[in-house]
């Protein structure tokens, strides 16, 4: 391999001749164990997709041995990936230390060393970088250029969805699924009579298709590592994905295990409102209603680069209780990046407060990924966002019921004087104690004796 530079044990510092002017440079650093082929290694943009460097498996072939690659990033700005696996122990892996040997790994960028490492199993990983370069988009004032009306259209009067993806190196592994969240029907799936099977290994296919506008959900499946899955990157070569939405990149990635998936679109059409002669109830509906009785609540979160670092709460304002939550028994921390979670709560009427939280003060949008979340009550917006700070809170819903307050007047009422409705066992009026009374319309059952007195 050209790029791979095996350097003698001692050769450990670097090469003051490497320079890269007006670009930053990068050292991979790897002491192999005594199984130095069952290792590779990886480095992707996460603002695009690309995979930048990979040495695949079998690359290396000395044991004990220190192999140093260093080369210029290609991009100033950008967050980068490094993944380094292992395949030892029958597929388990392994790491490189101590087990067989005390291999380890550097990573060194600029200079400063932002990750390192030996003990570990199946894989490893490590981000770095700058944050993705900001979408620039033309000013309002501009005269139309050729970002702003392209020369040919391609889906006139439609939305032009484009699909890149890469295979590794087992591509009938692969499989997709495009479908509208607002009809339900399949646009597009792969294996399929329109979409047959992938057969070329570390091929990049591309799928084009003019759909009217609506919401999408884009479903990538791996069957590999005996049906556990391996994603397309990085085990068993640099496969990778690029979903585009009318040009604009609305998902990528390509090392993950089972499934990955990525919703994406500006939503359903608004469904038609009865007529004014129509019962306005929810009866009125053509779909089956999934809250029936209650408000249906739906919150959509689309995670950053860091989806640790996210935390939401809804909370009732009238009673203070905590309704739902992420962390949460219910709701496990999130921990996969550039993925939308849906939730969906059945609810009574009351006023929720909703508060979404960054550990790390940078919101989920745009620094290190676009995030975004929104909260719909019973198909209403009523929350959305992503660029925030530590937090950002939302109040919307019913108003509280009035609370029970003491009556003006704190002359006692007329307690000894029950209604005729008593004596059949019901009671209806103001009840009193002491010389406190509430405006409190009732009715109960008490059960009367004639050997207690009420």
């Amino acid at each position: 391999v050209s790029d791979l530079i095996a350097d003698n044990m001692q050769t450990t510092s670097p090469s003051p001749t490497f320079q890269c002017p007006d670009k930053t440079a990068i050292k991979i650093e790897v002491k192999t164990d005594e199984y130095p082929w069952e290792t590779s290694w990886s480095v992707a943009n996460k603002c695009n997709g690309d995979v930048e460097k990979s040495v695949p498996f079998y690359t290396y072939d000395e044991e004990l041995f220190l192999y140093s690659t260093r080369w210029c990033l290609s991009e100033t700005e950008a967050i980068w990936n490094f993944t380094i696996e292992d395949i030892g122990s029958g597929g388990e892996g392994d790491g490189l230390c101590c087990r067989y040997g005390d291999g380890y790994y550097n990573i060194t960028v600029g200079g400063e060393v932002v990750g390192s490492g030996a003990e570990f199993t199946r894989s490893a990983s490590h981000v770095f970088g700058s944050g993705c370069p900001p979408t620039v988009s033309p000013r309002p004032s501009f005269s139309p250029t050729e970002t702003t009306a392209p020369t040919e259209d391609l889906c006139p009067d439609a939305t032009a969805i484009e699909l890149i993806l890469k295979t590794d190196n087992y591509p009938g592994e692969i499989s997709w699924t495009l479908v509208d969240d607002c009809t339900g029907e399949e646009e597009g799936a792969l294996p399929s009579p329109e979409f047959p099977e992938y057969n070329q290994y570390l091929t990049v296919y591309t799928h084009k298709w003019c759909l009217p506008e609506s919401a999408w959900t884009w479903t990538i499946e791996d069957s590999g590592a005996n049906g556990a899955g391996d994603g397309i990157c990085c085990g068993y070569g640099d496969g990778y994905y690029i979903l585009k939405r009318e040009g604009e990149v609305v998902g990528s990635g390509g090392n993950y295990t089972r499934t990955d998936s990525h919703t994406f679109g500006l939503g359903c059409a608004p469904s038609s409102s009865p007529r004014p002669s129509d019962s306005p109830t929810k009866s009125s509906a053509p779909t089956e209603d999934p809250c029936p009785g209650k408000n249906t609540v739906k919150v959509d979160v689309k995670t950053d680069y860091y989806p640790d670092e996210t935390s939401w709460s809804l909370i009732d304002e009238c009673t203070g209780l905590l309704l739902e939550s992420m962390p949460s028994v219910k709701i496990p921390q999130y921990d996969t990046d550039v993925t939308e979670y849906n939730h969906r709560f059945c609810l009574d009427d009351t006023q929720w407060t909703f508060t979404i939280e960054d550990s790390q003060d940078d919101g989920i949008c745009c620094d290190y990924g676009e995030g975004s979340y929104s909260v719909q009550v019973n198909g209403q917006a009523a929350a959305s966002g992503g660029a925030f700070q530590d937090s950002e809170s939302t109040t919307f819903g019913f108003a509280c019921a009035p609370s029970f307050s003491p009556a003006p007047s704190a002359a006692p009422t007329k307690a000894g004087k029950s209604s005729k409705s008593a004596k059949s066992g019901k009671m209806a009026g103001n009840v009193a104690y002491s010389s406190m009374s509430f405006s409190m319309p009732m009715d109960f059952d008490i059960d009367i004796t004639q050997d207690e007195p009420l």
